[in-house]
């Protein structure tokens, strides 16, 4: 791993690796999970990178590089029926229930919903009829493209998390918590 890329893990969790590494390229915006997923192992590819970033069309043709799908972390479907929505949210209304409708502190909301800004699969919400129902009139109403939920509403419920594993934070998800698969291990 060349050390530009090395010097990337002491930026802090994935998505800000991601941010870190576009703002070194020159772009407005962060790299693609996949393009920061190969530059980690493809020593060749960081280089290029590195080097084409003063010539953006070059530098383009390596970040839009079909090689980039293979290092995919997540396989995103492209939307969730209404009935899959209507479902994950009766169990996490059911599950917060249970909890007595406790909700996190605005210090974690916080943190949490600051990850979630920063994290590509951030989107606003399709136009189905499952995301047109609103709480509150001023709501966020940006979802998650890899669960599907409201980030905004989600990010408030203790006992819901974050469903996309931190690939430099082994065990955590990119809510800096412990992933899914620690918390049904853990108990």
């Amino acid at each position: 791993m060349i050390d530009i890329i090395k010097n990337l893990e002491k930026v802090g969790p994935w998505n800000d690796m991601r941010i870190e590494l576009g703002t070194m390229l020159g772009l407005e915006g962060p790299v693609s999970s996949a393009v920061l997923a190969r530059a980690r192992v493809e020593d060749r590819f960081a280089s290029h990178l590195f080097m084409s970033s003063f010539d953006h069309d070059l530098l383009r043709l390596f970040l839009n590089d079909e090689k980039n799908n293979a290092y995919e972390l997540y396989e995103i479907p492209e939307k969730f029926s209404n009935v899959q929505l209507a479902t994950k949210a009766s169990k996490a209304l059911l599950d917060w229930g249970k909890s007595g409708f406790e909700k996190v502190t605005k210090e974690k909301y916080e943190t949490r919903f600051s990850a979630c800004e920063k994290c590509e699969f951030l989107k606003d919400a399709p136009s189905q009829f499952a995301y047109k129902v609103k709480l509150k009139r001023e709501s966020d109403q940006r979802v998650c493209g890899a669960c599907g939920c409201g980030v905004s509403r989600k990010a408030w419920l203790v006992t819901e998390t974050c469903p996309v594993s931190d690939p430099s934070n082994p065990g955590f998800n990119l809510w800096n918590e412990p992933s899914k698969q620690q918390l049904s291990t853990a108990g």
